[in-house]
């Protein structure tokens, strides 16, 4: 299961919604337009040039839990002003807008880790988690970096 989780390559949020039965919201803690600086050479940029940067949480909404917070970098220029404007104005999850703008990408994955033990990640004051980084390209240009730190806590309960 947690490799499946490391290594799934589409919507995260439709892999939390089907593996925990419930629709899957999400909380914004942080979002600012800034200069991208150290990270301008991840997207081939000028350092002066402006990323989305913004802190996530995605957590059942019936439920409450935290499956999943992320950190993301966003090339706004790279996108549709309309699903640009959607990001920063709704509260849609980066993957289901992805999908009603029929946004085209691919993950080059940057790294993907169990935190925990060798094999398993642990339940050591409930922060066993998963944790991968990946950069989404459209049209072989960069257009998001994205670290997530998924919770993997509640999955051992529902294959006991």
């Amino acid at each position: 299961m947690y490799q499946m989780l490391l290594n799934h390559n589409g919507s995260m949020t439709k892999v939390l919604e089907d593996l925990y039965g419930e629709e899957i919201g999400i909380v914004k803690h942080h979002e600012a337009v800034e200069p991208a600086g150290e990270d301008a050479s991840d997207f081939l940029l000028s350092r002066e040039s402006p990323l989305l940067r913004r802190s996530v949480s995605l957590l059942g909404k019936s439920s409450g839990h935290v499956h999943l917070r992320a950190q993301s970098l966003i090339v706004l220029d790279r996108l549709e002003k309309e699903m640009a404007a959607d990001l920063v104005e709704t509260e849609i999850p980066i993957g289901r807008l992805i999908e009603k703008y029929r946004f085209e990408v691919y993950r080059e994955f940057r790294y993907r880790e169990i935190i925990g033990n060798d094999s398993a990640p642990t339940e050591e004051e409930g922060r066993a988690s998963l944790s991968r980084s990946y950069f989404m390209v459209n049209r072989k240009e960069r257009v998001m970096r994205i670290d997530e730190q998924i919770s993997v806590g509640h999955v051992k309960t529902l294959f006991l």
